[in-house]
């Protein structure tokens, strides 16, 4: 798939103490052309809108804020290259928000990104969430950013022929750093109230609780 930035289009004030600039962008992913039955199929490109506006000081202080909602957007795969029609699909809703604000190297920024009503299938395989929400904080030089990221899925539904799981709550979070030698992630993965079903074995297990600590690279004891 192939991710551009289109539409781009702004406006820049400059003031006595402060300069200001604001405009519009489209984030535009187009996927790539596949083969089906009845030949290559190139899917329409899936757009997201987004509006940015900030301001930039002599004492070289700076603030930066985006916000981008779009339509529902449909994506297909064909990572087996199979021409039988059988693509893995997915469909969601992006929503997303970006402050952030600095001074010379130092940085403060905090995001949000949201999939709304996410849908994939691959296979006899569905997976469905009504909401996925990713919340991040970072401080620091810009390269050298430590944060905290905390990743939640609501009512979180997965298919498959012989297994069916309903998740009401699942959430990911812990610290992140960015910087040299590279990504450094830490955290917490928490199931609640999780249900499993194996139909075939008539096996169904509910009111599961699951919390597992990880780290990235593997530390040990450096997860919190």
């Amino acid at each position: 798939d192939q991710l551009r930035v289109t539409d781009l289009n702004g406006r820049l004030v400059p003031g006595e103490d402060q300069w200001r600039w604001k405009g519009q962008l489209t984030l535009c992913l187009q996927p790539r052309a596949h083969a089906t039955a009845e030949g290559v199929e190139a899917p329409s490109a899936n757009r997201l809108p987004i509006t940015y506006h900030g301001e930039w000081t002599p004492d070289g202080r700076w603030s930066l804020a985006l916000d981008g909602a779009s339509t529902p957007w449909a994506l297909e795969a064909n990572p087996d290259r199979r021409t039988d029609g059988k693509l893995a699909r997915f469909g969601f809703a992006p929503r997303l928000s970006v402050r952030a604000r600095g001074q010379a190297r130092d940085v403060h920024i905090k995001g949000t990104a949201q999939l709304a009503d996410f849908k994939a299938t691959l296979s006899g395989v569905a997976v469905r969430i009504p909401n996925v929400a990713l919340e991040a904080t970072g401080d620091g030089p810009w390269d050298q950013i430590k944060g905290r990221y905390d990743l939640k899925t609501d009512n979180l539904r997965l298919r498959m022929p012989q297994f069916q799981a309903r998740v009401p709550r699942l959430s990911i979070a812990g610290a992140f750093e960015a910087g040299n030698p590279g990504w450094r992630l830490s955290g917490q993965t928490r199931l609640t109230r999780a249900a499993l079903h194996l139909p075939d074995q008539q096996i169904r297990l509910e009111g599961l609780h699951l919390q597992v600590p990880f780290s990235w690279p593997y530390a040990p004891g450096t997860a919190d």
